[in-house]
């Protein structure tokens, strides 16, 4: 088994388990982990991995990494547009709040302006 695959199956593991964890240290380290496995993953290129990224963006959410949950959910709506295209949306609009949030206000517009074009 190659590395890239064992870092694949980390990254179940690691989803498995923070499902479990609803808040508190363990859940932000096991996240934490999950995030960096998820990299390591996303070096080879992005392609298959839209749902890990989407996970990934609502947990980064939830730990209070809005910016690298704004990236996640642009990256996964991205490679959702073409055959989801309602979920893609919505991950435009979860971004554009994350931006929001952390008081990126214009770019928020952008992505919003840019989605509504796109559908």
């Amino acid at each position: 088994m190659g590395a890239q695959e064992k870092t694949f199956y980390a990254l179940v593991e690691f989803r498995s388990a923070l499902q479990d964890y609803r808040s508190g240290t363990m859940m932000r380290r096991a996240a934490k982990r999950y995030l960096t496995a998820l990299e390591i993953c996303l070096k080879a290129g992005k392609e298959g991995y839209s749902h890990e990224m989407l996970f990934a963006g609502y947990l980064s959410a939830k730990i209070g990494l809005l910016k690298k949950a704004a990236t996640l959910f642009m990256d996964s709506a991205k490679q959702f547009e073409q055959e989801k295209p309602n979920l893609a949306r919505e991950m435009y609009e979860l971004a554009a709040s994350c931006f929001e949030k952390v008081g990126k206000k214009r770019t928020a517009k952008r992505v919003r302006t840019a989605a509504a074009k796109t559908f």
